[in-house]
């Protein structure tokens, strides 16, 4: 998530074309983490932390791809 904080302060600053390619570098970094808690998930679902989490990652990779589509340059 570190990266959509670089991406959160280059757009403050005005670089959006940073943003854009911090944006697009997070989305296999979260879809990673997505993946690996629901198997974490999967392995021991009496657990309602790790079903928060695997829920929580999965709504991040969401609203990260759609960051990323909406700063596409291809939409203009």
């Amino acid at each position: 998530m570190l990266l959509v904080l670089v991406a959160a302060i280059a757009d403050g600053h005005g670089s959006h074309g940073l943003a854009f390619d911090a944006l697009l570098a997070a989305v296999p970094f979260t879809a990673v983490s997505a993946i690996v808690t629901f198997g974490d998930h999967l392995e021991r679902r009496g657990d309602p932390l790790l079903t928060m989490q695997a829920l929580l990652w999965a709504i991040a990779l969401a609203l990260v791809v759609l960051s990323c589509a909406a700063r596409s340059p291809a939409r203009w």
